[in-house]
């Protein structure tokens, strides 16, 4: 498999305001418009809402959102630990929901009622148990989205290359980790729902990702790297119905 071009993001020097990540938010919405229908209505808007993970630069998808026109009125929930970047951004976007405090924490918020669409975008290791533990949590949204509009999307996006500390080779670390998904993200026992590791990525697409130059995509998985000779970074979009 070939890699494809991709930008290079710099985090130590612009927090992700950069071409790779912009990228990666538009293939985010890109994946959200041909892979889950049921999240839109016919004129072309998102019928549920996206929840994003602000930080320093989460409105970027924001604004592609707002630019591109997919949003209904509260259709955006913005979370942050921040509480004075909250209240800004409130004043800033103020048709648009924002919770101060931790995602984990807030589940039961009201603004997360209509959520179908999660952007998790913490930068765990892949496959840590707290970032399952963190996935089996965030299934009270997707549960809940699935049986509301057909369908729920997750964007997970963790570092690959912090494998090689534990001396693991990157390309079993991304199988296991696209391995523990499929099992997390499915109750047990529902025989309505399927949702196998290689949906996510296909078997042996994971070998592409030893070469440590390699940027790209990988079944359901971008590859991209966080700095010049920094690590690279697994953003594996899961569509659930």
């Amino acid at each position: 498999m070939s890699p494809v071009s991709i930008g290079i993001s710099d985090r130590a020097h612009d927090a992700f305001d950069n071409l790779a990540k912009q990228e990666c938010r538009e293939r985010n919405l890109l994946a959200v418009v041909q892979q889950a229908h049921s999240l839109w209505d016919e004129d072309g808007r998102l019928r549920c809402g996206w929840a994003e993970l602000m930080g320093e630069t989460g409105v970027k998808t924001l604004e592609l959102l707002e630019r591109e026109g997919v949003l209904s009125t509260g259709g955006f929930v913005g979370i942050d630990r921040d509480a004075a970047r909250v209240e800004r951004l409130r004043v800033e976007h103020p048709l648009r929901s924002w919770i101060a405090g931790d995602l984990l924490d807030s589940l039961r918020s009201p603004e997360l009622e209509n959520v179908g669409v999660i952007n998790f975008d913490a930068y765990d290791m892949v496959g840590t148990a707290s970032l399952m533990m963190t996935v089996r949590l965030l299934k009270t949204i997707t549960r809940r989205s699935v049986e509301r509009f057909g369908a729920a999307v997750i964007f997970v996006n963790a570092d690959l290359d912090a494998v090689r500390r534990r001396g693991l080779a990157c390309s079993h670390a991304l199988r296991t980790h696209a391995e523990q998904l499929a099992r997390t993200l499915v109750d047990d026992g529902d025989r309505r729902r399927r949702l196998a590791a290689t949906d996510l990525l296909p078997e042996g697409a994971e070998a592409s990702v030893d070469d440590p130059a390699f940027l790209g995509q990988v079944g359901g998985v971008e590859i991209y790297r966080g700095k010049p000779g920094g690590h690279r970074m697994a953003n594996l979009r899961v569509i659930l119905r």
